[in-house]
């Protein structure tokens, strides 16, 4: 990458009129949170609910956000976004959803429970496949591909090679490529997590 890093998405946010990025952040977002309410099984009005409170949230509370410094900070806010909502929700319906929302919300602020983790990772492959979406055009396919089965799917890049129908070589140098190109694109979006 360049020695001058990017502007990113949340600094946007944080700056005052970018309805760009705001927009960019609603394309990113909205997508996974909805998708992760209704996999916790939430009936579609109450996801829908929850999800425009969390987003209202980021908006109204964006300029509050101060990066630690730790791998994950953003994401841990918007968990903890996401914690608060269910909670709130769940005080407002009187949990006529059928899904306990307190036991989900506090699972969901347990960093040793499973939903806290399926959370995490959820988000990060979430994010890392809409950037490699965003990145596609710039590959030939069986790169793309190649990248996915190994990166994603943890196929060996043997296996690859031979599914594929190109050399071991060319899978790790076109996952290294893919990968650099993946960087670039999320320095260009998301706060620089490292």
């Amino acid at each position: 990458m360049s020695g001058t890093t990017s502007i990113s998405l949340v600094q946007r946010l944080q700056a005052e009129n970018q309805p760009r990025s705001w927009q960019q952040f609603f394309e990113f977002y909205e997508p996974f949170i909805r998708r992760w309410l209704t996999r916790q099984r939430l009936p579609e009005p109450d996801a829908e609910d929850i999800r425009q409170e969390v987003m209202c949230t980021v908006f109204n509370e964006i300029s509050n956000f101060r990066h630690n410094g730790s791998v994950g900070a953003f994401r841990c806010w918007l968990r903890m976004i996401t914690v608060n909502q269910l909670r709130r929700h769940r005080r407002r319906r009187r949990d006529q959803s059928g899904v306990d929302l307190e036991w989900l919300a506090a699972s969901l602020a347990s960093s040793d429970h499973e939903i806290h983790q399926q959370f995490d990772v959820e988000h990060d492959r979430y994010l890392l496949t809409r950037l490699l979406d965003s990145v596609d055009g710039d590959f030939a396919s069986a790169t793309i591909d190649a990248f996915r089965l190994t990166a994603l799917e943890g196929e060996s890049p043997a296996d690859v090679a031979e599914r594929l129908g190109i050399t071991k070589a060319a899978v790790i140098a076109g996952r290294s490529r893919v990968l650099c190109r993946l960087r670039e694109s999320a320095a260009a979006l998301f706060v620089d997590d490292s």
